[in-house]
């Protein structure tokens, strides 16, 4: 990520400080801790100093997108990460971003368990891996320049070097965290944290050829690099937060998303803290004479580190989970939603089939066979990312390539500058996000809610075109939507002034139902020439095909009478 500010104007005063960033490398989990101080001591400040490269490149140019996509997935807001420091100010983190949640929030395991066979208990999901870690480096990681970080780490400690680490960390002792200035990167956002709540930060990589998992060199057994848990670890006791959100995104050569969901662990830091301030003073007074490439740290037992999944494995371009056993082994230890959705959706296909109308519901319910509600946050969280808004958001260049318009009903656009796509949602549905934005009472969609209010219709809840813009700018956290109303029914329409059929508003992309909900009607709609979708409006018991264009607006009929609540969606 870009560097925070604040980060910068401690590193000017604190040369000698180590940021959470490079507490693996300096613990040795990246090569030799001897060359780490070395790098830093001669060649930091200098023309042969590390300054990045495509892969670090890359990732700074993607972690906007990759937090909307956090956002959208998990429908929390993502804050200003801010910048960290312990009280002497010798050590330093800036995390990503902070999630702020509600105190009394059960954990993710706890809220709704999947309907498997195979399910385990939130206990045995919360539980850490048996298998272990080894150190080594990851094939993205940022590298210092020493051939030697390729060799495994020495479980030696040099004979005569340990009796001098002790003397000299022998000071080492537990500080009190401050926090530095944190500025938040949307308006609105107050600087301090509410009693009922708790923030949670977020650590966010995009890696450039693949995900990360248990078949890496320098993984652990979660398949997260040993270094980027030490980062993680390093950042939950300097900011004194519980749990980070380590969220991985591959944005090329196609899209795919990892998450894990890490707690802090108090046995790292009080292992690590010490030979990280030991490396802080080496860098500033210069290093022991015993200091040799033979020389490392003991080993930490990252098993021992309460880790549970957030997002499982997928691809979204090709709209699949990944179950590869071997590449992600941690994620097969537990029932995979996206596979317990498939065995849902196959059977509201088949009660479908015998009469009951289930697909004719919002997207949610038409691939579940549940409203939202009677979801786990795993199902959600699988649901969100199967959605259409999600794969012609994040993956559009992969769903113009398949040709997905036409397998999902969805009409793509794409201008300078001005890249859409053309989906459908429910009127209800959109009015909740203009609620939601605090837009709704100026909106359009006000003045057509309340004389739809006054029909036939007012118990119906009709599908209504919507047109998604790609941001252009990803840290906005904010997609354009275009919402086409429909025309008033019957005799209503001809003695009601006319009214606006067109409405727009910005929604914001941590609105999750919003966005789950927008899909297309029916689950077998069409794109002829890519300009029009194929559209089945239901109205009681019967069934209007028609087609559409966005320079048209479908005129709905008058439905017949209507006593009961329309049915719960979404």
């Amino acid at each position: 990520m870009a560097q925070h500010p604040e980060k910068l104007r401690w590193r000017d005063a604190h040369p000698y400080g180590l940021s959470a960033s490079q507490f693996g490398m300096a613990l040795g989990f990246c090569g030799r801790v001897s060359d780490y101080v070395h790098y830093l001591r001669n060649i930091v400040g200098t023309e042969h100093e590390f300054k990045g490269n495509t892969f670090t490149e890359h990732g700074i140019r993607t972690e906007p997108k990759s937090r909307a996509l956090y956002e959208l997935l998990t429908g929390c807001r993502v804050d200003d990460g801010g910048f960290f420091v312990t009280a002497d100010r010798i050590l330093g983190c800036s995390p990503d971003g902070q999630v702020r949640y509600d105190a009394t929030e059960p954990p993710i395991e706890e809220r709704g368990a999947l309907a498997s066979p195979a399910s385990e208990t939130a206990a045995t999901l919360s539980a850490p891996s048996s298998r272990l870690g080894s150190g080594g480096s990851s094939a993205c990681s940022v590298r210092i320049p020493f051939k030697s970080q390729h060799r495994a780490r020495s479980s030696t400690a040099g004979g005569a070097g340990s009796g001098g680490l002790s003397a000299l960390c022998s000071h080492s002792s537990a500080v009190a965290m401050q926090s530095g200035d944190s500025l938040s990167r949307r308006s609105g956002v107050g600087g301090g944290v509410a009693s009922h709540s708790r923030v949670r930060l977020l650590e966010i990589k995009s890696p450039f050829r693949a995900l990360y998992d248990c078949t890496k060199s320098g993984a652990t057994s979660f398949g997260i690099p040993s270094h980027y848990m030490c980062q993680i670890q390093g950042q939950l006791a300097i900011a004194d937060c519980e749990e980070c959100d380590f969220f991985v995104y591959l944005d090329h050569p196609v899209c795919q998303v990892e998450a894990w969901r890490v707690r802090r662990s108090r046995a790292f830091w009080s292992w690590a803290e010490p030979h990280l301030r030991c490396v802080s003073g080496w860098v500033k007074e210069g290093p022991p004479d015993w200091l040799n490439r033979a020389f490392a740290f003991g080993n930490f037992d990252f098993n021992t580190i309460d880790v549970v999944p957030l997002v499982f494995p997928f691809d979204v371009s090709a709209n699949a989970a990944l179950a590869d056993a071997r590449r992600f082994a941690y994620f097969a230890r537990f029932p995979n939603p996206f596979e317990e959705l498939e065995r849902r959706r196959i059977a509201a296909r088949a009660v479908s089939a015998v009469g009951v109308d289930v697909l004719a519901q919002d997207w949610c319910t038409a691939y579940a066979g549940d409203p939202w509600a009677a979801l786990s946050e795993y199902q959600r969280i699988a649901v969100t990312a199967q959605t259409p808004a999600v794969l012609h958001l994040f993956a559009a260049a992969e769903a113009g390539a398949m040709g997905d318009a036409a397998l999902t009903g969805a009409s793509s656009t794409s201008t300078a500058g001005d890249a859409a796509v053309e989906l459908w949602t429910r009127l209800s549905s959109w009015r909740r996000a203009l609620e939601e934005e605090g837009v709704f009472e100026a909106s359009a969609t006000a003045a057509l809610w309340r004389a739809w209010m006054r029909t036939a219709a007012a118990g119906h809840d009709p599908p209504v075109p919507v047109r998604l813009r790609v941001p252009d700018d990803w840290e906005l956290g904010r997609v354009v939507v275009e919402c086409r109303l429909p025309r008033l029914p019957g005799a209503a329409c001809q003695t009601t002034a006319p009214l606006p059929l067109l409405d727009t508003a910005a929604i914001r992309l941590h609105r999750r139902l919003f966005f789950a909900s927008v899909g297309v009607v029916g689950g077998d709609a069409g794109v002829g020439d890519g300009t029009n979708s194929a559209c089945t409006v239901e109205h009681g018991s019967r069934a209007i095909s028609r087609e559409w264009s966005w320079g048209t607006v479908p005129s709905l009929p008058t439905p017949p009478a209507r006593t009961t609540a329309p049915r719960a969606w979404c």
